[in-house]
């Protein structure tokens, strides 16, 4: 969904409901961040998912302290390392299974925006 399209349903809605409008008028859009890493973008939500915001950060700096977001890196990590740096055994078989995908195929994501 990008801006334009985000624009235009802000301009219709506020054509058929002025109330609406003026709520629409006093929001401002949150910025979009654009990954162009996709493969860095996934491993980052992986790690986040049901965690605090500081322990999905301390896990991650603790893990690019040790390695780097990479598919043919973490494809070829053993689990236990990537355990020891704070993830679940859950997590750490999601980042394998992510970082085979992309390795079997590095332009399975290529039409993500």
């Amino acid at each position: 969904m990008d801006r334009a399209f985000i624009k235009e349903a802000e301009t219709e809605l506020s054509n058929l409901d002025p109330l609406l409008g003026v709520l629409i008028q006093s929001q401002k859009l949150a910025p979009r961040e654009h990954h162009t890493d996709f493969f860095a973008a996934l491993c980052s939500s992986i790690i986040s998912q049901q965690v605090s915001v500081a322990a999905a950060a301390a896990i991650t700096t603790r893990f690019q302290a040790e390695t780097e977001f990479k598919p043919e890196i973490i494809a070829m990590l053993d689990d236990e390392a990537i355990k020891t740096i704070g993830l679940s055994r859950q997590k750490v078989s999601y980042l394998k299974d992510l970082a085979k995908h992309f390795v079997d195929d590095p332009n399975v994501y290529n039409h993500l925006d």
